[in-house]
C-alpha cells in the first residue's frame, strides 16, 4: 500500500506512558528567530560590525535563505491544513485518518487488471530485465500503489477546494525599487517589477504573459521592466543598452517587443531590423549605443536585481512577492487577485 505518512504526524504521538519528569536543559526554550538583527553583530579588535553591514555584505544570500524559510513554512502549512481537513472528516465518520482516506477514496481505487500489468511491462520492457511471470506481482503492487496515491490525491484536492480556509501566514515580500520603463501608473494597487534578459527564451515567453496580465487588469496593475542580462548571453547587455537608447525616443516598449519577437535577427549585435520593426530612429539609436551612456543604467539594474535575490531570468516581484521563471497567467492572477482583495 502506498505510504500515507505525509498526511499524519511522524513519530509516536500518543506514548503509552510519559517519561519520568526531569529538569529541562538550560537551553530549552531559548530558540532564536531569524528576524531583526541587533545593531552590532560582532566586535573585531574593538571595531563594531553592524547588522546593516552584514545585510549589505550578503544581501542576496540572506534573501534567498529567508525566501526558502517562507516557502518551507507555506508548504508545511498546506500539509497541516490538509491533515486537519482529513482528521475532521475521519472524526465525523468515527474512523482514524488513514482508514477514512482509504474508505472514501475506494471508488477511485479500482484493482489493477492483468491487462494493465502486461501493458506496463511491454511499455517498460527495456528497463525490466526479468521475465513477466517473475515480476508480475511486484508490478501489480507498484501500479496499485500509484492508483491508491492518485485516488487519495483526488480526494484531498476535492476537500481542499470546497473547504473554508483562511490563510493568515504572511507572504514573503522583498522591497524592490520600481524605477524604470513602466506600463501603467506608479499609484496602481499592484506593482509588478520584472528583471529580464532579451536573449533569454523564457523571458520572451514571459513577456507575452505580461501582455495578458496588463490587458486583463488594466489600471489596477503597473509593470516596470528592469535589465538583468546574464553573462553567458553575449549580446544581452548590449541589447539592454539599445532598449534604453530607444527609451530616449519614447520607443522602449515597441523596441522591447521587437527584440523578443526575433532574437536571431540581432544575435550578431546589429539592431537595424529591430529599429525598423519598432519604428525607432536608427541613426540616433546607433549614436546612443556608441556613446555607452546607458552601460551604467544596465549595470545599476543588474546590481539592483542581485540585491533583491535575483539569480536568473525572468524574475518577477508582484508587490514584492517573488515569482521566478516563465510562469503561466494563472500564477500571476492568483497573487494579483489576492492583493486586490486585501485592499
Amino acid at each position: 500500500m502506498a505510504s500515507l505518512a505525509w498526511l499524519v504526524l511522524s513519530g509516536c504521538t500518543h506514548p503509552a506512558a510519559p517519561p519520568a519528569a526531569s529538569a529541562p536543559p538550560a537551553w530549552l526554550g531559548q530558540r532564536t528567530g531569524v528576524g531583526q538583527l541587533p545593531a552590532v553583530v560582532a566586535v573585531v579588535n574593538g571595531e563594531p560590525v553592524t547588522g546593516e553591514q552584514l545585510e549589505a555584505f550578503a544581501t542576496s544570500e540572506l534573501l534567498q535563505a529567508e525566501a526558502a524559510l517562507a516557502d518551507a513554512r507555506s508548504d508545511a502549512l498546506d500539509q497541516l491544513i490538509v491533515q486537519t481537513l482529513v482528521h475532521q472528516q475521519a472524526a465525523a465518520a468515527g474512523l482514524d485518518d488513514e482508514a477514512w482516506l482509504l474508505t472514501a477514496s475506494a471508488s477511485q481505487n479500482t484493482p489493477v487488471t492483468d491487462a494493465e500489468v502486461e501493458q506496463f511491462y511491454q511499455d517498460n520492457a527495456d528497463q525490466i530485465a526479468q521475465p513477466l511471470p517473475e515480476v508480475r506481482d511486484s508490478l501489480r503492487g507498484y501500479l496499485q500503489d500509484q492508483r491508491t496515491s492518485q485516488a487519495v490525491g483526488m480526494l484531498v484536492s476535492g476537500l481542499r477546494r470546497t473547504a473554508r480556509v483562511e490563510n493568515h501566514l504572511p507572504r514573503f515580500r522583498v522591497a524592490v525599487d520600481g524605477s524604470g520603463p513602466r506600463v501603467g501608473s506608479a499609484s496602481a494597487p499592484v506593482q509588478i517589477v520584472e528583471f529580464s534578459d532579451f536573449q533569454c527564451p523564457y523571458c520572451a515567453k514571459a513577456s507575452e504573459v505580461m501582455k495578458e496580465v496588463v490587458a486583463a487588469y488594466g489600471d489596477r496593475v503597473s509593470l516596470t521592466y528592469r535589465h538583468f542580462p546574464l553573462d553567458f548571453h553575449d549580446q544581452a547587455h548590449r541589447a539592454a543598452e539599445a532598449a534604453e537608447c530607444a527609451e530616449e525616443q519614447g520607443r522602449f516598449w515597441p523596441f522591447h517587443d521587437a527584440l523578443f519577437a526575433d532574437r536571431a535577427s540581432w544575435a550578431g549585435g546589429d539592431f537595424s531590423s529591430v529599429a525598423d520593426r519598432s519604428r525607432t530612429e536608427l541613426r540616433d539609436l546607433t549614436a546612443c549605443l556608441e556613446s555607452g551612456r546607458h552601460r551604467a543604467t544596465v549595470d545599476a539594474d543588474l546590481e539592483a536585481g542581485r540585491r533583491v535575490g535575483a539569480t536568473g531570468t525572468p524574475a518577477f516581484f508582484v508587490n514584492g512577492i517573488v515569482i521566478g521563471g516563465a510562469q503561466p497567467f494563472e500564477a500571476f492572477a492568483e497573487i494579483i487577485d489576492a492583493e486586490l482583495a486585501a485592499r
